[in-house]
């Protein structure tokens, strides 16, 4: 199985989107203000993972699965989402910033809309609001596995 870089804007944008609504109100603007790490659930990507990919990542030995699973933890942690309150967004990969916006909170109340400087439009649906962690997950694809952003700073 060939080891493929997982981190691009379209990756992060795939793995926000949610199929579930909690039951909590409105999000506000005060709830993103701020910079997030994002962290996933190797075990829960690896168990929602396609057919085909599963099938390669089985043939793998122990030690190769443990080398590509800590790489992607690696590369995904590595990635910072800030959400200013200015209601401008960037995403820093390695400390150099790869995606720059804007973001607003949907009419629903329940959703983020990004806008890239290029244009493109998605929107990120929360999945659940905790005190430390906002879970998100992909509405395309139910079967995607959560990602977890962590505040690292206001």
């Amino acid at each position: 199985m060939k080891h493929t870089t997982y981190f691009n804007f379209s990756a992060l944008l795939f793995c926000f989107y949610s199929f579930a609504l909690p039951a909590y109100s409105q999000i506000t603007n005060d709830i993103f203000e701020k910079k997030w790490k994002l962290v996933i659930d190797i075990q829960q990507r690896i168990a929602k993972m396609p057919e085909d990919e599963r099938k390669s990542y089985e043939k793998l030995t122990p030690d190769q699965k443990k080398r590509i699973e800590a790489d992607l933890v690696s590369e995904v942690e590595k990635s910072v989402i800030s959400f200013n309150a200015n209601n401008s967004f960037y995403v820093e990969f390695e400390g150099k910033r790869n995606y720059e916006g804007s973001w607003r909170v949907a009419d629903d109340g329940r959703s983020v809309i990004l806008q890239t400087k290029e244009g493109v439009q998605e929107q990120i649906v929360i999945k659940k609001i905790e005190p430390q962690k906002v879970v998100v997950a992909n509405a395309l694809r139910k079967d995607s596995p959560d990602i977890f952003l962590v505040p690292t700073s206001k």
